[in-house]
């Protein structure tokens, strides 16, 4: 379940991307969508952080993950 959740955020944010990047380069037309992590948009951004925080939470608890992180000897990602 958690795969296909954060598959669905994966997806969100680049069809965000795509979106915003088409109707910048005028190829779709302006839908007003704020590019993700760049754009000045406050609860674009805080929803934004919240899908990736998500991501990141449920990669940390999958036990094939965590212990790549702890074979990698970085300290602030385990």
């Amino acid at each position: 379940m958690v795969r296909y959740v954060s598959a669905g955020i994966g997806c969100w944010i680049a069809i965000q991307t795509i979106l915003n990047i088409g109707s910048a380069i005028s190829v779709l037309p302006v839908v007003g969508v704020t590019l993700p992590l760049v754009s000045y948009g406050g609860s674009a951004l805080i929803a934004t952080y919240m899908g990736i925080g998500f991501v990141l939470g449920a990669a940390r608890r999958d036990p094939v993950i965590y212990k790549g992180l702890q074979e990698t000897g970085i300290k602030w990602l385990r």
